[in-house]
């Protein structure tokens, strides 16, 4: 078996797979809206704008429970999604996300859509 012609195959692909990491990690960067870093019962901003009442409710909930980690908030098509560290203790990350101030969507993937002959929900027009 000739390997000489197995090599050039492979270095292209470890290249490629090294530019798609690349290229994934800049798109993520690029739709990242902020990121909070917790610290010794501390919040700090890392990078953009929170909005202030979820920041002092990250606050509240840093100075009960001593955990180290991070938050980032995405855009998505959706919304915002947020993304924390993998030593995010599970609890706090509930806690955390029933603070985040979820803005509901007008037209959103997931609204129910009600069949012929069945009432709406009072919330739909």
């Amino acid at each position: 078996m000739d390997l000489s012609r197995f090599s050039i195959n492979s270095e292209a692909l470890i290249v490629f797979s090294l530019l798609m990491l690349v290229g994934y990690l800049l798109v993520k960067q690029l739709f990242c809206v902020f990121s909070l870093q917790f610290k010794k019962g501390k919040v700090r901003v890392t990078k953009g704008s929170v909005p202030p009442d979820f920041l002092a409710a990250c606050q509240r909930i840093a100075n009960k429970t001593n955990i180290k980690g991070s938050v980032f908030a995405y855009k998505t098509r959706l919304g915002l999604q947020l993304s924390f560290s993998a030593n995010f203790p599970p609890l706090i990350k509930d806690k955390v996300l029933s603070a985040f101030p979820h803005e509901r969507l007008d037209r959103s993937f997931f609204r129910r859509h009600p069949k012929k002959g069945e009432l709406p929900d009072k919330d739909q027009p």
